[in-house]
């Protein structure tokens, strides 16, 4: 599946929201036949671009280069077995849990669930998070099969567009918690150019609101861990 420049767009106009109800009214106000992902940003700072191509902070610089990039997909090959029972099946579906446990990629994650932007939207200490929405127009006849870039996804000559919108098989929990699928970027180091449809305030009470929903920290990422830290903060007074 796949989008460019001038196959989708955002839900129009900038919309200010301190609820969930009045978030999922505009939502449904504007949805039609399109698809609508969605992506929340806690912070003002972050732009719309993979891991691997941001910046260094008050620098145009990035932190890393593409031979960098390419090294740590490999080094992440060779070793991601000894830590994890997950068996990924190809090239690909091993840089989705790169992805996932936080190796700088070429990916850049988005959700089918307006609720999940939400709830990362909500997250720091920032007064203000924000939500993109874009929308994938006929999106049946735009879909592209992931083993499409087994061989070399850093092949650039394999991408007919600057981003390649591909689902993941979901092997990983977390994957289908979030319903989360991925642009794939044919340059890594160039942002897209998208304004965010929603600026979130009252993020605290937003975030009770969600947890009354059933987005909670361990339902967004489904371990002990998040478990741990869910139950702790439940009955910390």
């Amino acid at each position: 599946m796949f989008v460019d420049q001038d196959k989708f767009s955002s839900i129009g106009g900038i919309h200010e929201v301190m609820c969930v109800s009045k978030f999922l009214r505009i939502i449904q106000d504007t949805r039609q036949n399109d698809t609508i992902l969605f992506r929340g940003h806690s912070s003002v700072k972050y732009e719309l671009i993979p891991s691997v191509g941001r910046r260094i902070e008050g620098s145009r610089s990035s932190v890393y280069n593409k031979l960098d990039e390419e090294l740590m997909f490999f080094d992440f090959k060779r070793n991601f077995s000894l830590y994890t029972e997950d068996k990924p099946s190809s090239d690909i579906d091993i840089l989705f849990l790169a992805q996932h446990y936080g190796v700088p990629t070429r990916l850049l994650d988005w959700t089918y669930n307006p609720l999940i932007a939400l709830y990362f939207a909500c997250q720091g200490k920032e007064e203000e998070g924000y939500v993109f929405t874009l929308v994938i127009h006929e999106v049946k006849s735009r879909i592209k099969e992931s083993h499409y870039f087994d061989s070399n996804f850093f092949d650039v000559g394999k991408y007919e567009h600057d981003q390649e919108l591909i689902i993941p098989n979901y092997t990983n929990r977390r994957f289908l918690n979030q319903k989360g699928l991925f642009l794939l970027f044919k340059d890594p180091f160039k942002k897209m150019e998208l304004q965010p449809t929603f600026i979130v305030r009252n993020k605290n009470e937003i975030l009770r609101e969600l947890s009354s929903m059933g987005i909670t920290e361990s339902m967004v990422f489904p371990t002990l861990d998040s478990l741990g830290k869910e139950i702790s903060n439940k009955y910390k007074k």
